[in-house]
């Protein structure tokens, strides 16, 4: 999962300890807001210390290099054209793509995406918060692939906490 522009550290926090609960591989993060990483260190409660986090100055040199490697990238984003999440058939080599609170996903990184999804709104508003929406996309991203392995080599157990996806 790679982070574009987000302002709250808390945010960052809780969304990097979403990925590990998930079972993502790595988490990308860009520029972080100043004020250090205690915010972030309090709600990601120690999950960074089980998640490969890569920090980088220029996020959109980091995302080409992802596509590059065969990696496909998807905006969490309300765009024209965007599918439902739960409507998009998900694979490993996926690289989920997060905005800014206010702003969403920055144009330059918006065109490196490969596609996008959305979370429908069924209220008057029109977004839900950040750490949030990265909870609905990423466990049902989880799950999806979960439950394929599951069906591909005959399991049946509904847990499997020691495996790490190669979702970033």
């Amino acid at each position: 999962l790679a982070l574009d522009g987000i302002r709250s550290l808390f945010n960052a926090g809780s969304i990097i300890r979403t990925c590990e609960a998930a079972g993502f591989s790595s988490v990308i993060l860009d520029c972080l807001p100043p004020g250090g990483d205690g915010p972030l260190k309090k709600t990601a409660m120690d999950a960074d210390q089980w998640i490969r986090m890569e920090q980088t100055p220029d996020l959109g040199e980091t995302l080409l290099k992802k596509k590059d490697q065969g990696y496909t990238l998807v905006g969490v984003e309300t765009v024209q054209g965007s599918l439902s999440y739960d409507r998009r058939p998900w694979q490993d080599r996926t690289v989920l793509v997060l905005g800014n609170e206010e702003y969403g996903i920055g144009s330059h990184i918006m065109g490196i995406c490969h596609e996008f999804v959305t979370i429908p709104m069924r209220g008057v508003k029109n977004s839900i918060n950040v750490a949030n929406a990265a909870s609905v996309v990423c466990f049902h991203v989880a799950n999806a692939l979960f439950r394929a392995r599951k069906q591909g080599n005959g399991q049946e157990s509904d847990s499997d906490s020691t495996s790490r996806m190669s979702r970033t």
